[in-house]
């Protein structure tokens, strides 16, 4: 049984304790949160059981001996400091997603991680979902033809609730460029996932961002301030292979999780949530009517392991995994290119 460390015992540790233990051998022994009750909380709500508590990442490095693995599951800002740490104990780490605010920030991460040599990984889930694939398949295998247009869109709506505190997801400093790099991200890595993820550049950006609640209440001191990381984003890409991309992301929509590609021969639409594709194969036709048949795709047969599951496998057979903290660094140049045409109003070039 491999042993496991979790740093980060808020909102999405959940998710990293209830994908760990999907893995039969896998369990977490250890739990670290700067805000005391925290761990508590997560062990109460999860159930863990014979499981150690510290108040830092430090003291849990210094204390548990025999850890295989950590995840880090901490606000965005605070991703470098951990994982740095982490990776100076030289034992593999999972991070959650983005790897940090901006690509300057992430750049150590990844010059640590191969400094150390050992297992890394991001956790962007959706590229490994049964739906996403079966599209990369058709692409991959030339079935769908050219690719000629990407789309998508990411909502949530919690935050769209005006008595949400000013959190830490709602400043530029802690939570980056919020919608866009808390949900943009995944369609971002969805679309060079199935176009190919080694072969495909982004080459332009343009895009809008929006603040549509501009002050919220500071849960400390009750003073209203200023929101400063964007609640929604919508943007365009256009791709190396001349593929256009167009994605939306918000925190103030009905729950959405919406990807399709439009190639040559095919048209794929998934939904990455419910793990659903609908297909159209493309029919020779005579009128300009916007409508098309699709069929829903039959899932039930697919096996795909998620992040969680591959980073145990990785870690128990001392093999590489992705996405590592190269691929994760790529996507925050990405990232930063796109806030940055996003604030400017204008065109920017992103990988060449």
């Amino acid at each position: 049984m491999l042993a496991f460390a979790l740093v980060g015992c808020g909102r999405i540790s959940r998710l990293h304790v209830k994908e760990l233990r999907a893995h039969p051998e896998a369990r977490i022994v250890a739990l670290a949160d700067a805000v005391p009750g925290a761990p508590e909380a997560l062990i109460k709500e999860t159930f863990l059981e014979k499981v150690q508590v510290y108040s830092s990442t430090s003291e849990l490095l210094r204390r548990e001996k025999g850890l295989d693995g950590v995840l880090v599951a901490t606000p965005d800002h605070t991703h470098r400091a951990v994982v740095l740490e982490v990776l100076e104990a030289k034992l593999p780490v999972l991070c959650e997603k983005p790897l940090s605010v901006t690509a300057d920030e992430a750049q150590p991460m990844a010059e640590a991680a191969r400094k150390a040599g050992v297992i890394n990984a991001v956790h962007l889930s959706k590229r490994y979902t049964p739906a996403m694939q079966y599209m990369r398949r058709q692409i991959e295998s030339g079935k769908a033809g050219v690719v000629r247009h990407v789309r998508g869109r990411q909502a949530v709506q919690r935050i769209s609730n005006p008595d949400v505190k000013l959190e830490w997801r709602l400043r530029r400093e802690t939570g980056g460029y919020g919608a866009l790099s808390d949900l943009g991200i995944h369609l971002i890595d969805n679309a060079l996932y199935a176009l190919g993820f080694d072969e495909t550049r982004v080459t332009e950006a343009t895009g809008l961002e929006a603040v549509f609640i501009g002050e919220r209440a500071d849960p400390e001191t009750g003073r209203r301030g200023q929101v400063t990381a964007p609640d929604a984003a919508a943007f365009a890409l256009r791709f190396s292979n001349g593929a256009l991309a167009h994605f939306e992301v918000t925190r103030f929509g009905a729950g959405a999780d919406e990807f399709s590609v439009d190639a040559s021969r095919v048209t794929l639409r998934a939904d990455t949530v419910a793990n659903t594709v609908e297909e159209y194969w493309h029919e020779v036709t005579d009128h300009q009517m916007a409508q098309s048949s699709f069929r829903a795709v039959d899932l039930k047969g697919e096996q795909s392991p998620g992040v969680f599951y591959r980073f145990v496998e990785a870690v128990r057979t001392a093999r590489p995994m992705r996405p590592d903290f190269t691929d994760g660094l790529r996507l925050m140049r990405i990232l930063d290119k796109i806030h940055e045409a996003c604030e400017s109003g204008r065109r920017v070039a992103v990988e060449g």
